[in-house]
C-alpha cells in the first residue's frame, strides 16, 4: 500500500460559511486516497503574510514531518505589498494605515507591525464594487513599480522554502493565486503572479499547479472565495497530480 504525508500550506479553510468540512478540498483529496486504499496523513498550515511563510513552513515541517508540501500562494497576503498605502491592524483592534516599506528603500524587507496584529476572524461575504478605492491604491503601486517589488520579495521567501524543502528530503509543490474577479487589478495582479510562478518553477524544477484558470462558477458570491464545486474540483486536481 502507497503512504503518504501530505502538508497543505495556505490553503486550509477550516470554518468558511456555508460549506461543511467534508466538502472542502482537502476532505475531497482525502476520500479518493481512501476509495484508492493509499495511506495517507493530511495536515494543514497557515500564514498571514509572506514573511512568516519560512517560519510557519519549518513549525509544519518539525511538527508533522511530511514527505509532500503543497504551498498555496495566497493572494491577499501579495496584494498589501503592492500598494503605497498599506491597511493593517493595530494592537487595539483598530485599523491604521502607513506607507509601504519600499518607497524609502528598495530591500526586501516587510515592516511586522503590518501582520503582527493581523485579524483571524471568521471570514464574512462581503461583495464589492469591481473598481474602488484599493484598485487606486494598487494603480498607484503599479506606476510606482510595487508590482515588481512584491514578485522579488516572494520570489525570495520560495527560495528559503524550497531550501528547506531540499534540506529535509520533502518534495515541495506550489500552487497559484486563482482569479480574485471581485477587483480588475487585484485580479490582474493575480494573473501576473501566476505567470511569474510558472516561470520561476520552471526553472527552480519545482512542481507547479496552476489554479489562475478555474472558472468563475467555482466561486461564491463574493467572487473570491471557492464554492462547493471549486472545492470539489480542486481537491480532484490534488488527487490527480498524487497519482503521477
Amino acid at each position: 500500500m502507497d503512504k503518504i504525508n501530505i502538508s497543505f500550506i495556505g490553503g486550509c479553510i477550516n470554518n468558511q460559511n456555508g460549506i461543511s468540512r467534508e466538502d472542502l478540498y482537502y476532505s475531497v483529496a482525502s476520500k479518493l486516497l481512501s476509495n484508492k486504499q493509499t495511506e495517507h496523513q493530511i495536515s494543514l498550515g497557515s500564514y498571514l503574510s509572506f514573511d512568516q511563510l519560512f517560519e510557519q513552513t519549518k513549525k509544519i515541517i518539525d511538527k508533522k514531518r511530511p514527505n509532500l508540501i503543497y504551498l498555496f500562494v495566497r493572494p491577499f497576503p501579495l496584494m498589501p505589498m503592492q500598494k503605497p498605502i498599506v491597511k493593517y491592524d493595530t494592537a487595539n483592534k483598530k485599523v491604521a494605515y502607513s506607507f509601504h516599506p519600499a518607497l524609502f528603500t528598495q530591500q526586501l524587507r516587510w515592516d511586522i507591525k503590518f501582520t503582527k496584529y493581523q485579524s483571524t476572524n471568521d471570514f464574512r461575504f462581503v461583495r464589492k464594487s469591481i473598481f474602488g478605492l484599493r484598485d487606486i491604491n494598487l494603480l498607484v503601486g503599479v506606476l510606482l513599480g510595487l508590482h515588481r517589488w512584491a514578485l522579488k520579495y516572494l520570489t525570495l521567501q520560495l527560495d528559503l522554502v524550497k531550501q528547506l524543502c531540499s534540506e529535509t528530503n520533502i518534495k515541495l509543490k506550489i500552487i497559484s493565486p486563482p482569479q480574485n474577479p471581485e477587483s480588475f487589478l487585484a485580479n490582474l495582479t493575480c494573473e501576473w503572479t501566476a505567470n511569474h510562478l510558472k516561470t520561476y518553477c520552471k526553472s527552480e524544477s519545482i512542481d507547479f499547479i496552476n489554479i489562475n484558470s478555474f472558472s468563475l462558477s467555482n466561486f461564491e458570491n463574493d467572487k473570491i472565495h471557492f464554492n462547493v464545486q471549486g472545492h470539489k474540483e480542486l481537491g480532484e486536481l490534488i488527487y490527480r497530480d498524487l497519482k503521477k
